[in-house]
């Protein structure tokens, strides 16, 4: 029975153009939103944590919808339905 070899080469998962010490891709002339950046994130209710890597762009766009919906719920919270 053969075993899945891990997707990157490595037990942890790191992709290969990654350095492990910085986090970020380093890439000749890219632009600063494709940068990658992986960080080690724990899901709430777990107690494993992971590596999770995802372009800078895509992470300040989650920022700015975190902050929106919270400034949203915060302005909306003593009004009556």
């Amino acid at each position: 029975m053969g075993v899945a070899a891990p997707a990157f080469g490595g037990d942890d998962q790191t992709p290969p153009d990654v350095d492990p010490a910085e986090g970020l891709v380093a890439a000749a002339g890219e632009q600063p939103d494709e940068r990658i950046v992986c960080r080690i994130e724990r899901p709430i209710g777990s107690k494993l944590s992971r590596r999770v890597c995802r372009t800078a762009a895509s992470i300040e766009e989650v920022r700015e919808i975190t902050v929106s919906g919270l400034r949203n719920t915060q302005t909306n919270a003593f009004k009556e339905p």
